[in-house]
């Protein structure tokens, strides 16, 4: 009976993987310093435990890996080890990647993580570490992470990393570093998905020239697809006043310039922006899908919007502004 079971798992097993479609995938690991291809480093695609060791100019190759989103891990001796997150397309020309590594360095200790929000690495957060007097600040990469090297002797005390953001709850970790320890990785840091509004100072928000306020816009992008605002704007009774495009890749994060709050009225704090969408297909064979929204700007204000599918809604159709 468990021979059937296990059979028959494994048919299963198998099913999966001939139904998706295969690509070849190319990680190319070098060092954050020089910028040079490392060899010899092991490369783990975790979602499938496929290992490859890197070759010369520091490339690793897997040639048939499933189209989906894996996480890469590297490790080589006397560097940090690194995961990232890579999203792996039918396009083989757009499957090689770049990984940094960084060199663990004599009398100092280097302590690195990565930061999410729920399973989102968030860029920009404001990392700092202090460790008695000893303080030190940082902002995490595009893909979340960050790292400090610390001179050893500084090390006599418990060590406190504050993450903040300016639309996350902070976060605050504290731990201790061993006699011999030279490595540490704080695991596990996720801030709030609470979302928050940053005031803007007055000179982000003002302009002195044509004496106006505007507010600015942030678009979580978590609908999986690469989007396209083409068009986005506000109608007053006599006109329609246009911004600017933006691009949205998946699962980032982008900001649009000041939006003109105070076009129609001196005492205007707010009003309904529309925006257009369009998705961005990677493989030039989809054809695009088209949504519309409405969302509010505010005077002198920073907010993000999530755009997930309870948020805004794709047709095939092409939406136009009147």
């Amino acid at each position: 009976m468990k021979k059937t079971v296990l059979i028959s798992l494994l048919l299963f097993v198998a099913a999966i993987s001939f139904a998706q479609p295969l690509t070849e995938v190319k990680v190319r690991v070098i060092d954050s310093e020089t910028k040079t291809g490392i060899e010899n480093a092991d490369v783990l695609i975790q979602e499938i435990m496929m290992v490859s060791k890197t070759m010369q100019f520091g490339l690793a190759s897997f040639p048939s890996i499933p189209v989906r989103q894996v996480t890469i891990e590297v490790q080589k001796e006397g560097y940090l080890p690194k995961k990232e997150e890579i999203n792996i397309t039918t396009d083989k020309f757009n499957n090689t990647f770049s990984i940094e590594l960084i060199k663990e360095k004599a009398n100092q200790v280097t302590i690195y993580g990565i930061v999410k929000a729920g399973s989102k690495r968030v860029s920009n957060v404001t990392v700092t570490l202090t460790i008695g007097d000893y303080k030190k600040q940082i902002k995490t990469s595009a893909s979340g992470d960050y790292s400090f090297q610390v001179p050893k002797e500084k090390i006599n005390t418990k060590v406190n990393l504050l993450f903040t953001h300016s639309f996350y709850g902070p976060q605050e970790v504290k731990f201790d570093i061993l006699q011999n320890q030279l490595v540490k990785e704080v695991e596990n840091v996720v801030l709030s998905e609470d979302v928050q509004e940053a005031d803007l100072k007055l000179s982000e928000c003002y302009d002195q020239a044509y004496k106006y306020y505007s507010g600015i816009l942030c678009f979580d992008n978590q609908t999986g697809k690469d989007i396209y605002i083409y068009e986005s704007g506000i109608k007053s009774k006599d006109s329609y006043i246009r911004f600017t495009s933006l691009y949205l890749a998946a699962n980032k994060t982008n900001c649009t310039p000041g939006l003109l709050v105070n076009y129609d009225s001196k005492d205007a704090e707010t009003y309904d922006a529309e925006f257009y969408f369009r998705t961005v297909p990677k493989d030039g064979i989809e054809k695009p899908l088209y949504a519309k929204a409405t969302f509010r700007v505010e005077k002198c204000k920073k907010k993000i919007i999530v755009l997930n599918n309870q948020s805004i809604h794709f047709f095939k159709d092409t939406f136009y502004s009147e």
